[in-house]
């Protein structure tokens, strides 16, 4: 049996195995009747068939500290990365007025919504390509490398002159930085989750891989910002001069970045792979051409992620503020709160899947949240402004007691560790294009129609119907291959003449 075959959880028994005149190392072998749930939290069930050059990850016991500077070094560029495109989303309206030719009333938005879901198109082959850099020359190397692509795009938006000024070129140079950003953005979160994640605790990867996606808190900061703004200047000096300023800013997270990824250490699975001579020649073509199953289960598995994150944190802020009949004038500073309970309650989620499983909390809170969804968005349209917060709060809460066990479930469907990197940036960045990037965009179509925002929750609906069936279906098949697996490892020892002690069936 190969170590991916062994349950994380320690529900296995150890039977000391004797042959007829030689010692055999110690076997595992999981119970086969009576599974429980807790069953489902493993690390190693694959959907495709995984080889024996299969590597497992292997953890090195680092200091606190050690496990703190890498934690907050991996997660600094995903800091950005959320900044950079939540501002961009809360001040869409701006941008659009500043680099879009006068249009109907609601056209300018829709264009500038459309160049943020256009940075989005470039993801994937980010993440292919920060994927490759990462499995072939090591996963820091392509985190330090992103970051740096990822900061002067952002800075360089923030001087452009303006369509009034040089006409469509100013329109073509704000898609150009977009799309240069999204590619290095595709490498960026999946580079940081597949890090963290290979250095970190077996018992606590839930918790650190939602706390690498807390460092989305930039959007936090983005919307603090924002904010700020609309109490400090008027609108006026925004659509003219001030939505310059958090671009300009974002710069100093990228150098804060920088200058600390510099001293993180390897991944220890990077460098056995490489010790064993194990690195794939190509790992984007050794993935496109045996892991497309698993690049469609990605990619249904975080469509709901997506659609969700920037639905709640970038369009709505935009929609009560903008869009509704009647403005909610502390829209931000709903979101402002809104987000820091959701993060909140995202860490205990992270934690209930270390202490459970990742699954269960993904099928138990997604069911929850689906219906939260349907109930609670439809409120927003017309609510006034104490019940539209209490509206949020609720969503905030139930999408983040889902939302922590999620890169893990993801990730424990990537077996092998020389091109996981690669898998994980492939599949994440084309869900995130899909159903992430396009959510401002289809929400503003869609709420602008008959239905408002109650047909926009039944599309979120629909995408957690796809995400949760994913989970569950590929989750069951995995035990039942992992059962039969042992079933036959089992045959085969007997047949072989060898006999087990102690077996728990």
């Amino acid at each position: 049996m190969s170590d991916n075959d062994q349950d994380v959880n320690g529900d296995v028994v150890l039977g000391q195995v004797i042959d007829n005149d030689a010692h055999v190392d110690q076997i595992q072998l999981s119970h086969l009747n009576n599974k429980s749930d807790e069953d489902m939290n493993t690390e190693s069930h694959q959907l495709t068939a995984v080889n024996s050059d299969d590597v497992p990850i292997e953890i090195r016991q680092r200091s606190s500290c050690e496990l703190c500077k890498s934690l907050i070094g991996a997660a600094a560029g995903n800091f950005l990365e959320w900044f950079d495109f939540a501002i961009f989303g809360l001040l869409a309206d701006e941008i659009g007025h500043n680099f879009f030719p006068k249009s109907a009333n609601g056209v300018q938005l829709l264009q500038a919504f459309a160049v943020y879901a256009g940075a989005f198109l470039m993801r994937p082959l980010g993440g292919a390509l920060f994927g490759w850099i990462g499995d072939k020359y090591g996963r820091l190397n392509a985190l330090r490398i992103s970051i740096f692509m990822m900061a002067f795009p952002t800075f360089l938006t923030g001087c452009l002159p303006t369509y009034h000024d040089i006409g469509i070129t100013a329109t073509i140079l704000l898609v150009l930085l977009r799309l240069i950003q999204g590619l290095s953005v595709g490498g960026e979160i999946t580079g940081a989750l597949v890090y963290v994640l290979e250095i970190c605790p077996p018992n606590r990867r839930s918790l650190f891989g939602i706390l690498v996606q807390v460092s989305g808190s930039g959007t936090l900061l983005a919307i603090i910002v924002e904010a700020t703004m609309r109490a400090v200047f008027t609108d006026d000096q925004i659509y003219d001069w001030a939505w310059r300023l958090p671009f300009l800013g974002g710069i100093f997270v990228a150098a804060f970045g920088i200058w600390i990824r510099k001293a993180l250490p390897m991944s220890d699975d990077f460098l056995k792979n490489k010790d064993e001579g194990k690195l794939k020649e190509n790992p984007i073509l050794y993935v496109l051409w045996n892991n497309k199953l698993i690049i469609l289960i990605l990619v249904c598995h975080l469509c709901i992620q997506g659609s969700s994150y920037y639905t709640i944190y970038v369009w709505l802020p935009t929609y009560l503020h903008e869009l509704r009949e009647d403005p909610l004038e502390n829209a931000y500073a709903i979101t402002v709160g809104v987000m820091f309970i959701g993060m909140a309650f995202g860490i205990f989620s992270g934690w209930l899947g270390d202490k459970y499983s990742p699954i269960r909390v993904l099928l138990t809170g997604g069911v929850v949240y689906l219906i939260g969804v349907v109930i609670f968005f439809p409120i927003l349209g017309t609510a006034n402004e104490g019940m539209a917060a209490f509206a949020m709060i609720v969503i905030g809460i139930l999408h983040g007691l889902f939302s922590g066990p999620s890169s893990v479930w993801a990730i424990d469907q990537l077996g092998d560790a020389s091109t996981r990197y690669t898998a994980l940036g492939i599949g994440y960045n084309i869900s995130l294009a899909l159903f992430g990037g396009t959510a401002p965009l289809l929400a503003t179509a869609i709420s602008n129609g008959e239905g408002g925002i109650i047909a926009w929750s039944w599309v979120i609906f629909i995408y957690g119907i796809i995400s949760l069936s994913t989970d569950a279906l590929v989750t069951r098949y995995n035990i039942k291959q992992q059962n039969k697996n042992e079933l036959q490892t089992l045959d085969d020892n007997i047949n072989n003449g060898v006999v087990t002690d102690q077996i728990e069936l």
